[in-house]
């Protein structure tokens, strides 16, 4: 009997505790992501990580400007819709070899108001030779539009690196 009661008592428990924890649980929501380029050779040359959002056509004209400066002609501008997308754009500043680069490892999942971007930094390793020309790693997504105020750039362990609010429409 004592048993009986027992997995009675555990099974009310079981199915009622989403109810009772329903203010502290985590909503998760994804949007839609695709990579727009990346590449070694950026004009923008800060001696530092840099991230950036993009939300319209005259901060992404801006931004191409810089991004392309060592490039001519010019590239056709990057396929974006602002109405219903934004632009997350991550720049390693300029480095002194080949080997080095910057990835989006994860885009895409919203906790609460916030997109978390899992950034990659990669490094050539010490013990190789690498080629001596100067390079500047970045990568540029675009990102649906959804109902998150907040970008939160991480690396892989889960440090903030940035965060940026994103503009309204």
């Amino acid at each position: 009997m004592k048993l009986n009661v027992f997995s009675i008592f555990t099974a009310i428990f079981i199915i009622s505790t989403p109810f009772w924890f329903n203010g502290c649980r985590v909503s998760e929501k994804t949007v839609n992501v695709r990579i727009l380029e990346s590449g070694a050779y950026s004009g923008i040359t800060d001696e530092k990580n840099a991230f950036m959002i993009i939300a319209n056509r005259e901060e992404l004209y801006e931004l191409l400007e810089s991004l392309y400066a060592r490039r001519a002609p010019m590239p056709e501008p990057l396929p974006v819709e602002f109405e219903t997308q934004i632009i997350a754009a991550a720049f390693m500043g300029e480095k002194p070899t080949a080997g080095y680069g910057i990835f989006f490892e994860e885009i895409g999942k919203i906790i609460d108001d916030t997109l978390n971007i899992i950034v990659i930094m990669t490094s050539p390793p010490e013990d190789r030779f690498t080629a001596q020309v100067l390079t500047s790693p970045y990568v540029l997504a675009a990102i649906e539009r959804n109902d998150y105020s907040h970008i939160v750039f991480r690396d892989t362990e889960g440090n903030v690196l940035q965060t940026l609010d994103v503009p309204k429409q």
